[in-house]
């Protein structure tokens, strides 16, 4: 058996927020692209239980080279449970 590891599962995209209207994985420019998964396999903060994860996600080109000046970037908080990662 494979030692537990953190990973990112069920990952799915969508048109809307609501998740009703499915995506392929890839966007074109100005298009607007929902994205949700589940994290697994992380450690809880010992003192409350709760989540301690960091979020960020770079959007690259074709040559792999970043579009935006700042990756999208957020905290899971103690009171999450959805997390927002808004245009900047």
């Amino acid at each position: 058996m494979k030692k537990k590891e953190f990973g990112l599962v069920r990952l799915s995209t969508a048109a809307d927020a609501n998740m009703a209207i499915p995506t392929g994985p890839f966007g074109i420019p100005g298009q607007s692209l929902f994205i949700r998964f589940f994290a697994v396999g992380f450690e809880r903060d010992p003192a409350n239980k709760q989540p301690n994860i960091s979020i960020e996600m770079k959007i690259v080109d074709e040559n792999g080279k970043a579009t935006l000046e700042k990756p999208f970037a957020d905290v899971v908080k103690l009171t999450s449970r959805r997390i927002w990662l808004p245009y900047p």
